[in-house]
């Protein structure tokens, strides 16, 4: 489970971006966590793969995007265009996993934070 922060580091797309495709793309269904953030899904985050593949690396239309909607996008069930295949070491890690894991790590200390002031 990713926020919308989080996405924005690891596709490096800016979240009003992301947003849009939300509205245009079916295959998103990202969820409302607490404090009403927006949590994706390992499915969402690799849609958002396949689209920025799509516009971005293919320089495909959004609308011609949308027409590959059914059969291209649901291969996000499969490997996304980005992903190596393997697993993800420390060592092969770059400056934006190590942002996303601390982003992560930070959002779960504020939750500890405030569970611990509602029981002091």
């Amino acid at each position: 489970m990713f926020t919308l922060p989080e996405i924005e580091l690891k596709l490096g797309v800016k979240s009003y971006i992301i947003r849009f495709w939300e509205s245009n793309f079916s295959q998103l269904n990202p969820t409302t966590g607490e404090n009403d953030e927006t949590i994706y899904s390992d499915h969402d985050l690799n849609v958002l793969k396949w689209i920025k593949y799509f516009i971005y690396e293919q320089d495909l239309s959004l609308e011609e995007t949308m027409k590959r909607d059914e059969e291209e996008l649901l291969k996000s069930e499969k490997k996304a265009p980005s992903d190596s295949g393997k697993a993800v070491v420390k060592e092969d890690w770059d400056r934006d996993d190590f942002r996303v894991e601390l982003v992560h790590i930070e959002a779960e200390l504020e939750k500890i934070i405030q569970l611990l002031k509602s029981v002091l």
